[in-house]
């Protein structure tokens, strides 16, 4: 099995005004379904913060060259 995904498991019940359930969980195995992370959290998180960094020093660079008039 790989290490870097997920399988989730689950099943569905469903409860009318009257207080009826049903439940659909294919026949005691559950729905599953793969899940492939396409893209890592934290590389995305400092890079996200590295770019504002970047553009505020940018901009206070501009900002302070500017004439006053």
């Amino acid at each position: 099995m790989e290490e870097n995904c997920t399988w989730v498991t689950y099943k569905i019940i469903a409860y009318d005004n009257a207080g009826n359930s049903a439940t659909k969980d294919n026949n005691g195995y559950g729905h599953k379904y793969h899940i492939i992370p396409e893209y890592p959290s934290a590389p995305i998180l400092i890079l996200l913060m590295l770019t504002t960094l970047i553009s505020t020093i940018f901009k206070k660079k501009k900002a302070s060259n500017l004439p006053i008039f």
